[in-house]
């Protein structure tokens, strides 16, 4: 009696626990249909950004060494 109610509890919080992910997920999964652009903007505008920031980085330590290299030959 004990065990089958525990069970039965038991089974009772998984599926409360399954509904409520499925809801969640749901309205996550929603929320990304519905912002799909200004998702995909926001990453193309980060990705980007990173790239300029990655060019400059490259351009201006390349600059920085040449310098140096510069000096030392002096």
């Amino acid at each position: 009696m004990y065990v089958s109610t525990l069970i039965h509890v038991k089974g009772h919080v998984m599926a409360h626990k399954v509904t409520f992910l499925n809801r969640v997920s749901g309205s996550v999964a929603s929320f990304f249909l519905r912002h799909q652009l200004l998702l995909s903007l926001v990453c193309a505008v980060g990705v980007f950004v990173l790239g300029l920031f990655t060019y400059w980085f490259i351009v201006f330590s390349g600059f920085f060494v040449s310098v140096q290299t510069i000096y030392a030959g002096f």
